[in-house]
């Protein structure tokens, strides 16, 4: 039996680029020498998840992009909160 995916490979691409431009775009807006340390581990962390979700996309392992991205995106959401 073989295994079938629907995952529409382009699409999941396109969504992935645009959560971390949108992560980016909010990193860029925080300032950064403001944050508290737990606040900026978290900054850190987002940053890392990018460069990692940038790393996983290379590789084509988009399933693990997604993931980080949203991860990043949520993070970077949450400080531009603040």
């Amino acid at each position: 039996m073989a295994l079938q995916t629907t995952v529409d490979v382009n699409e999941t691409e396109r969504r992935v680029r645009d959560l971390l431009t949108k992560a980016v775009r909010d990193m860029d807006l925080v300032e950064v020498k403001t944050l508290s340390k737990g606040a900026k581990a978290q900054y850190d962390s987002a940053r890392r998840f990018v460069a990692q979700a940038e790393e996983a996309l290379t590789a084509r392992n988009l399933v693990f992009a997604e993931q980080l991205a949203n991860k990043a995106s949520a993070l970077a959401a949450g400080l531009r909160g603040r």
